[in-house]
């Protein structure tokens, strides 16, 4: 074996969940770009010309973002405004689309201010942790990686029809952080921290990735 790791409870608890969360969101957010990159290339390469220009400085970015946010209130107070005349009989069709564009295009410029201050992926992230911080004490996984394959098993019970093997082909994104390794394959994600591997060491795997797949440090 190449290397082979061994996860229980107790060892997923040494490593701070909010920790955790932060580096998982960084790979989330890597492998959607590579992702997008591939289905919309054309798209990209306008973004891509867009943010080699300068980039504005923070005070004209907290200004812009004041004035969007006051905008935004000012469009929804005057569509509340305009909808409710269009809702008193006889009705006004044409208040009533006013109304409710106007305060559609406020709750949604809102949304966006808010949304732009913290990481779309965090709350991805934490999802996919909480299921593995939520292992039984009774398992332990043993995530074997062979010159041809990678071999899961809940070794605690010792039952053959716990296992199942990965062929490193079926790896669709594979990357590694300070305190772990995470792959992606047929809708899955498999999360690796580094203090679990018991067998070799995480400078000779990382090698050993690198020549089975395309091993993103992140």
């Amino acid at each position: 074996m190449k290397a082979v790791f061994e996860i229980t409870a107790s060892q997923l608890q040494a490593i701070p969940f909010d920790r955790m969360t932060a580096q998982v969101s960084r790979v989330l957010a890597q492998w959607m770009e590579q992702h997008a990159r591939k289905q919309f290339p054309r798209l990209w390469k306008v973004a891509d010309q867009l943010h080699s220009l300068p980039n504005m400085s923070d005070t004209v970015h907290k200004k812009r973002s004041h004035w969007r946010r006051l905008l935004s209130v000012l469009c929804l107070a005057l569509g509340i405004f305009v909808l409710i005349p269009g809702m008193i009989a006889p009705r006004d069709p044409f208040l009533l689309m006013i109304g409710a564009g106007a305060i559609a295009l406020a709750i949604f410029n809102l949304w966006k201010i808010h949304s732009d201050r913290k990481d779309k992926f965090d709350k991805s992230a934490a999802q996919l942790l909480d299921i593995l911080y939520t292992l039984p004490e009774n398992i332990r996984l043993r995530i074997a990686f062979s010159e041809t394959e990678i071999i899961l098993e809940d070794i605690a019970s010792d039952l053959l029809q716990n296992m199942q093997s990965i062929s490193y082909s079926d790896l669709e994104f594979s990357a590694e952080t300070e305190d772990f390794y995470l792959f992606l394959f047929a809708g899955k994600a498999m999360i690796l921290p580094k203090n679990c591997i018991v067998d070799g060491t995480t400078e000779h795997f990382s090698a050993f990735l690198s020549l089975k797949t395309t091993l993103e440090s992140i």
